[in-house]
C-alpha cells in the first residue's frame, strides 16, 4: 500500500497572493468552526488528511479543508503524471468540484527535477 506521500508531501498552504492583512499582521484561519484554531496562520496550514491509497495513483476516504469558508469536505485525489486532481464533495463525488494542480519545478532546477515542488492550481471544475 503506497502512502499519500507517493506524490510528495501532503498539500498545505505555502503561498498566498496576499499573505498579510492591511495592518501587516499574518492572515489567520478566522473562518474555522473551532474557535481554538482561528489563531492559526494560513501559511503552513495542512488542508488535506486521512487518505487511503486505492491503487492506480488514486487516494480516497480523505478530507479537504477550505480556509476561505471554514468548511471541510470529503475528498478524492488522483495523480496523472505531473497533474494532481483533487475533488472535494458533500455526499457523493458526482456532486463536487475538482481542482487541477500542476507540479512545477523551482526555477533553479531543471524541469526534470521536482525537489521542493510546488503544486499550482491550474483549473477548477
Amino acid at each position: 500500500m503506497a502512502p499519500i506521500s507517493a506524490f510528495g508531501t501532503l498539500p498545505k498552504i505555502v503561498w498566498l497572493k496576499t499573505s498579510k492583512n492591511p495592518d501587516g499582521t499574518d492572515k489567520l484561519d478566522i473562518n474555522n468552526p473551532d474557535p481554538c484554531k482561528r489563531a492559526r496562520r494560513k501559511i503552513g496550514l495542512d488542508i488535506v488528511w486521512g487518505f487511503r491509497y486505492e491503487g492506480d495513483y488514486q487516494w480516497g476516504g480523505g478530507k479537504i479543508y477550505d480556509p476561505m469558508t471554514g468548511e471541510t469536505y470529503s475528498s478524492r485525489i488522483k495523480l496523472e503524471g505531473d497533474t494532481l486532481k483533487v475533488r472535494g464533495y458533500v455526499g457523493v463525488p458526482f456532486l463536487g468540484r475538482t481542482t487541477v494542480c500542476t507540479r512545477k519545478a523551482p526555477d533553479h532546477h531543471s524541469e526534470e527535477e521536482f525537489i521542493g515542488t510546488i503544486l499550482i492550481p491550474t483549473e477548477a471544475h
